[in-house]
């Protein structure tokens, strides 16, 4: 394999694997949104503008710290992949 299709093959596993959990985490908080909104009007707070920047300020802290954490995984995982095939290749000639 070429290093452009272990790099390929490395993105697309790793995003598979790093995008499911985000996506179970943003219709849990899409779902939760809902809840906790009911449970601070209860105690009479009541600033919507608040509590959607603070949840969006969280989600974008999330997926900042989200793709760095990706990015050096992702790159971990490539050098042990293509340090492979180079071995396995220098076996095979």
């Amino acid at each position: 394999m070429t290093r452009r299709n272990i790099r390929r093959s490395v993105n697309s596993q790793m995003l598979t694997v790093f995008l499911m959990p985000m996506g179970m985490a943003g219709l849990h908080l899409v779902f939760a949104c809902f809840i906790v909104r009911l449970l601070l009007m209860m105690v009479g707070l009541d600033n919507i503008p608040l509590f959607v920047g603070a949840a969006c300020g969280c989600i974008a802290a999330f997926m900042v710290i989200y793709a760095v954490v990706y990015r050096m995984t992702s790159n971990a995982y490539f050098r042990l992949v293509s340090d492979k095939e180079v071995r396995n290749a220098g076996r095979a000639a």
